[in-house]
């Protein structure tokens, strides 16, 4: 996250106030997660757990909706998400040792300084056909619809509880060899809905998983799958799965006890004698 300058037009805007409040606060998030071209990849979760993490809302949605009303533009290349954020360097001055932008311009605009606003309403406010082509989940919303149901919180989840894509965000982020990194699914995503509601503190779950990879008999099956059941991280925190120290086989058991006795004979032999 980076500092970004606010003017005191953005406050006034009568296109952003259309947007609902959340929207709003989220579009000026984007601004510190833009790199200097006001560019960034396109990651839903990832944007909630920098920007809204104590929010419930679907920022999927709520980017869908700065798009359509011209704030910022989604696109694909190469089979990689991305935004931009429009008119960026017409309203911020990155710092000067802040390093060049790494990520591909859109091919539409193809240029770093696109010529709507992001302060001033812009003169267009029907997203290209290409771009909505390429916008992920697609179907735009409308401004007075879409933004209010993509801020609703979901049945019985608290506002403060994150969306259920962070936590295999978390998995990938600690996870490690010979385990995978894994991807949400509407399955897992279900499931993952269902630990949040139980624990919505993320430092919780990351704590499991590091646990997880510091037992090398769950490192060597365990899975993303395996860690959504809903008794994994109950047991992983109890030390059902810790190393345990090898017990001696029957068979040792037997020449230790041998042993002992000899030692006894040759010890009573000895106090004979003496």
């Amino acid at each position: 996250m980076r500092a970004r300058s606010i003017k005191p037009g953005f406050f006034k805007n009568e296109e952003l106030a259309k947007l609902h409040p959340l929207t709003r606060l989220l579009f000026e998030g984007l601004w510190c997660m833009a790199d200097r071209a006001g560019r960034l990849e396109d990651r839903p979760a990832r944007i909630k757990i920098e920007v809204l993490p104590y929010d419930k809302c679907n920022v999927g949605q709520m980017l869908d909706s700065l798009s359509s009303a011209g704030f910022i533009e989604r696109y694909v290349v190469n089979g990689t998400q991305f935004i931009q954020i429009t008119a960026f360097l017409k309203h911020q001055s990155p710092h000067f040792k802040e390093g060049q932008s790494t990520i591909p311009p859109s091919i539409i605009v193809g240029t770093t300084e696109p010529e709507a606003s992001p302060v001033l309403a812009p003169d267009k406010h029907q997203t290209s056909p290409v771009v909505a082509a390429l916008t992920p989940d697609s179907g735009l919303l409308t401004a007075d619809s879409g933004l209010l149901t993509a801020c609703t919180p979901e049945p019985d989840q608290g506002p403060d509880a994150p969306a259920p894509d962070a936590l295999v965000i978390v998995w990938n982020e600690e996870v490690r060899k010979p385990l995978s990194a894994a991807r949400m699914t509407a399955e897992r995503r279900e499931r993952a809905y269902e630990l949040l509601k139980q624990n919505p503190n993320l430092g919780y779950w990351r704590d499991v998983i590091q646990r997880i990879m510091a037992t090398q008999v769950c490192h060597k099956w365990a899975s993303f799958d395996w860690f959504l059941k809903p008794d994994t991280h109950v047991k992983v925190l109890e030390g059902n799965y810790d190393e345990r120290p090898a017990r001696a086989s029957p068979k040792n058991s037997k020449t230790a006890g041998n042993a002992e006795s000899f030692r006894n004979f040759v010890n009573a032999g000895k106090e004979v004698l003496t």
